[in-house]
Formats: C-alpha cells, sequence, structure tokens
C-alpha cells in the first residue's frame, strides 16, 4: 500500500531509489495497464467502452499513488540539491579567502623589493610575517599557507641580508666622503695658513 509507504529519502542514493521504485511500481505498472487495455479494445471492440472504463480506473488509482509518493521525492530531491549549493558555495568562499592569505603571505615579498626599503624595515614586517595565523580547517590549505609562510621568510630574510649590506657599504661610502671633505677643509685652512703667512713674511721684508 504506497498510502503508508515509508520512504527514506534521506539522500541522493535514496531519493534515486525512491524515483526507480516509482518507475517499478508505478509508471511500468500504469503504461502496461494501458498497453493491455488498447490492445483489448482492439480485440474485443464490443466490450471496448468497458475496457475504456476500466482503464480509467486503473489508471486513477495509479494516477492517486503517483501523487502520494511523488511530492514526498520532489521534496527531498530540492532538499538535496539545496543542501548541495550550500556546500557548493561554502567551498567557493573558503576558496576565495584561502586564495586572499597566500596573496597577503606574497604581498609581504613584493613590498620588501620596494627600491626604498630598509633592512629594519624588512625586519619588522618577517617578526609580523611569522607571527601570522596560517591555521585552516582544510589540512591542505594548512600545509599550503605554512609552506608559503615558510618560503616567503626565506626570500625576506635574503632581502633582507641584501639590503643591510646596500646600507653598510652606503654608510662606509659615506664615512670615506665625509673624511675626503674633512682631509680638505683641514688641507685648505693648511694651504690659507701657509698663504698668510708668506705674505706677512713678504711685507715684513
Amino acid at each position: 500500500n504506497l498510502s503508508t509507504l515509508a520512504l527514506d529519502l534521506s539522500t541522493q542514493a535514496r531519493v534515486n531509489d525512491a524515483k526507480s521504485l516509482r518507475e517499478r511500481k508505478i509508471n511500468v505498472p500504469r503504461a502496461e495497464a494501458r498497453k493491455i487495455s488498447k490492445a483489448l479494445r482492439s480485440k474485443f471492440a464490443a466490450t471496448g467502452r468497458d475496457v475504456a472504463a476500466a482503464e480509467e480506473q486503473i489508471v486513477e488509482a495509479w494516477d492517486k499513488a503517483e501523487k502520494l509518493i511523488t511530492p514526498k521525492i520532489e521534496a527531498a530531491q530540492q532538499a538535496l540539491d539545496s543542501e548541495k549549493a550550500e556546500r557548493a558555495r561554502i567551498e567557493r568562499e573558503a576558496a576565495e579567502a584561502h586564495a586572499a592569505r597566500l596573496a597577503t603571505i606574497a604581498g609581504y615579498v613584493e613590498h620588501c623589493r620596494a627600491p626604498d626599503m630598509t633592512a629594519e624595515r624588512i625586519s619588522n614586517g618577517m617578526q609580523i610575517l611569522a607571527i601570522t595565523d596560517v591555521a585552516d580547517e582544510d589540512k591542505a590549505r594548512a600545509v599550503e599557507l605554512a609552506d608559503a609562510q615558510c618560503r616567503a621568510l626565506e626570500v625576506m630574510r635574503t632581502l633582507r641580508d641584501q639590503a643591510a649590506a646596500r646600507e653598510a657599504e652606503a654608510a662606509r661610502q659615506e664615512a670615506i666622503r665625509a673624511e675626503n671633505e674633512r682631509v680638505a677643509a683641514e688641507n685648505a685652512r693648511e694651504a690659507a695658513r701657509i698663504a698668510e703667512e708668506a705674505a706677512a713674511i713678504r711685507r715684513e721684508a
């Protein structure tokens, strides 16, 4: 009795089973009834009206049976489709958030490549990136974030050392320039003093 049939429609597989049941227990017998009715009317024309009436009764019974089961199947299918769409939305948003986190990590490295970047500022950026949370509920994403963080810190370390070397060389060159200026100024003062003394000697002579 399909009116009291309890259907398990909790999964797509169960819904598919229900659809198969509907096909086997309703659609196929209904179609068979129409087929037999048509054959009987052709063979026994005299009783055609009676057979047609019987067909209508039989088909009506199957139609009623279908109305009992179809809404349940369709409701379950709609619920499963909604759940699937929601899972897809959650996964899409998680993927977008993951991509944004990777981009943020990569941004640290790009920022460190700026022409005016100093070793101190790179070190500060490394400290911030080193304590940045790279945890994720998805294990694969968590591993990718941790790997990106490690690689970024390694590149930043190299850029920091390069910046420190440039700054040291610039400081050395500045010290040389300042010393050259000091020596030149001292030489100029000494030359002026000697010239003054020479002029004084000439005046006294």
